[in-house]
Formats: C-alpha cells, structure tokens, sequence
C-alpha cells in the first residue's frame, strides 16, 4: 500500500512526540516540539501512533495495520448489511458471494492509491449500507432504527476528524433517507435525525478537545508556538484550484506557494494557514467570484467535465444500480439519497482540483449503489414478474375443472 514519504515522517514524530510527552498531537523532531500534522487533518496523526503503541508496533507497520484493518472493517460491515436483507440462505450465500467479490476486485484497485485518501472509500462502504438496512422490507422500526442513527452518528466524527468531508456523503444520504421516509411518522423521523446531527456534534467535540490540549501543552512548553488549525484548509485549497484554467487573477498554477505568496504580500505578519490566513484568502475568492463570476462558472464546468470523463465506468455501474433498484417502489427515497450523496462526493473535485483522489468518494458511492440495487431487486423479484405471472394467467390456466374441458368424456359419437 502506498504511503506518502513525507506522511510517514510526520507519523514517526507524532509517535516520538507522544512517547516523550504522553499527549497525543503534540510532535518530536530532535528536541523541538510542535504540532503533529500540520497543513493536515490530524485524525491519523492520533490514531495511528496511539495504535502503535498499544500494539508495540513501529509507525510504518502500526500505519499499514491500521488502513488494512478500516478497509476490512468497511467490507465486513457492509457485506453483513446485504447479507441480512434475506431470510432464505440460498440468497445469502449468493449475496455474500457476489459481494466480496466485487469488493475484493475494488479494494485491489484502492489498494494502489493507499494512504489518509480510503477514508473517502471507506466511509460510504461501511455506512451507507448500514443506514440502508434500516429501510428493508419488515426492517426493525423505532428504537431499532434509532439504534442505526446512533451508532452511525457516532462513527461519523471518526472518518471527519481523519479525512475532512470523507463522511459527508454519508451525512446527507442519511439525513435524506430519515426525512423522506414517508412510511414513519413525522415525529419518528425529526427524533433520529436531531439524534443523528446531535451525536456527530458531541463526537466532534469530544475529538477536537484533544486539539485543544495539545494547544495548550505547547503554548506552556513550547516557545514561540502560535495554534494552527486542526483540519485541512478549505480556503487554501479553493484558491490554488482556480489555476484549473488559465485566468488574470494572479493564480498561475496548482500550488502552496501561490497562495502563501498572494497572503504575505497582503499581511506578511499572517501566519501560515492561520485563521488570518484563511480569511484574507476567502475574502480574495469571493472577490473574485464577484468581479468574474463567468471565469467561476467556466472553471467549474471544465472541472465537472473532466470528473465525469475519468469517471464514465464508475457513473455506469450507478446508473445500472439505480435501474436495478428502481422495481422497489417503496424505498424511492434510497435513490434520492444516493444520488444526492454522489454529488456531495464531487464538491472536492469541483471546489479544489478534479484529480481522483479528491473525490474517491465517487467510486465507492457508485459500488454501494450497484450493490443495493442488486440486493433491491432480488428482494423485490424480476422487473415485469408481476406482467408475466398475469400473461400465464390469463392463457395457460383454464377457467373452468379440467374434466368439464380438456380431456372430457364425449357423450355421444
């Protein structure tokens, strides 16, 4: 699996660093002390060298445990999901088999991306089935889906705190399913989805709160240090993409320095990727937004094109998992989360740069959706089953006892 270098590194001195302090976050490079993860989200700069740890790994291995262990963890969830929408073990055992194969020949092309980017992968993989099982035929109702929101609520902030947006998708097709799902009663579907944002909220405090220790463990033992954000700049990133295409607006390429430039030239007292930092180069987005909203709206259209070019096999399979899924009438809102959930899935690509890893929630939502709509219609029978099943009816079986028709006994010759 591949592992950025310069990851690794920050790896090994967020490991040193929480050796040396016992405070997770905090990062080691010879006797200095600062931040783990800087520039990043630091989701992995605290779960991985505490896997280490507890393991008595070292980081390279402790890092390929931890990304072959989610990935297996993804597919194993999302394969008990589809196992148990049936009753009958021949369909099972069917499901099961079509499934890990098809996972197992995805995984081994996620394989070759690697790295803090599987999280987008894994994130749709593991919940989106989860949630869906919760809209089956006879699915447990109430406090068993309650149960589901919960327990997908409280996973969510675990994927964010890792990869920012990767569990976005999943929020929205969640939300979607909850409020279209017309078969429970209104204040059913209000309680599990104030429920569901309410236990994301408490997860994501509960996880920034180590931010914020480690902020103040550095500011007292560490000088000179200022506090830097904690997740992955939104506005630094948006900025260098408008290089998408050529412009006049002083972004000539695809790169950190262009905006660390166009910020110290504004305030060169503004600390890398600080608060003022992002704000000086949102202010500079929205001016231009203002000023050439023709340039924007060409930059997101080439974007578009492009992810949809590179994306054609991907946004097949979920267009086959839509018509697959569409005999199962009852759960329409399914189709309207997932697709609402692969648009989510693009924002990165469209906002930042339409390079795969950017939006590899795309493919994994276009697998969920194949899946679920294979399961779907198995469960509900062939497409025109119920056309043909009249059609036999009609012409194949005699409306009258077959000794007063066929076969009767003549009375006379």
């Amino acid at each position: 699996m591949q592992i950025m270098e310069s990851r690794l590194q920050q790896l090994d001195s967020a490991f040193a660093g929480l050796n040396a302090t016992g405070v997770p976050l905090v990062a080691k490079i010879g006797n200095n002390l600062s931040a783990a993860g800087q520039t990043d989200d630091v989701g992995i700069y605290y779960y991985i060298p505490v896997l280490a740890r507890w393991l008595n790994l070292e980081i390279y291995s402790a890092t390929h445990v931890f990304y072959y262990g989610l990935c297996f963890g993804a597919a194993l969830v999302a394969l008990i999901c589809f196992f148990t929408w049936f009753d009958s073990s021949p369909r099972r055992l069917l499901v099961t088999a079509a499934c890990s194969i098809i996972i197992a020949l995805f995984f081994s092309k996620a394989r070759s991306i690697g790295d803090v980017y599987l999280l987008n992968i894994c994130a749709p993989l593991m919940l989106i089935p989860l949630v869906a099982l919760g809209m089956k035929p006879g699915a447990i109702a109430g406090r068993g889906m309650t149960a589901i929101v919960i327990a997908v609520g409280g996973m969510v902030p675990y994927f964010e705190f890792a990869r920012s947006h990767s569990a976005a998708p999943v929020i929205v097709f969640t939300l979607t399913v909850l409020l279209l799902n017309f078969a429970a009663p209104w204040w059913s579907r209000l309680r599990d989805g104030v429920i569901f944002l309410l236990v994301i909220w408490l997860g994501m405090q509960s996880l920034f709160s180590l931010v914020t220790i480690r902020d103040r463990y550095l500011m007292a033992n560490a000088s000179c240090y200022q506090p830097v954000s904690a997740v992955h700049p939104l506005w630094h990133s948006v900025y260098i993409g408008l290089a998408f295409l050529p412009n006049t607006h002083g972004v000539p390429e695809y790169s950190d320095t262009v905006a660390s430039d166009f910020v110290r030239s504004v305030d060169p007292k503004a600390y890398y990727l600080s608060q003022r930092y992002e704000k000086i180069l949102r202010t500079e987005v929205r001016r231009i937004a203002i000023d050439d909203p023709g340039f924007i709206a060409r930059t997101l259209f080439a974007k578009l094109t492009k992810m949809v070019s590179d994306s054609k096999a991907s946004l097949l399979l979920f267009a086959i998992g839509l018509l697959a899924g569409a005999r199962d009438r009852a759960r329409r809102h399914l189709d309207v989360g997932l697709v609402l959930a692969l648009g989510v899935s693009m924002m990165p690509g469209l906002l930042v740069w339409p390079a795969s890893t950017y939006y590899l929630g795309l493919p994994a939502i276009c697998l969920v959706t194949l899946l679920l709509g294979g399961v779907r219609l198995m469960q509900a029978g062939p497409p025109w089953g119920d056309e043909i099943m009249a059609f036999a009816q009609r012409y194949y079986v005699p409306d009258k006892p077959l000794s007063d028709s066929v076969g009767a006994r003549p009375t006379h010759f």
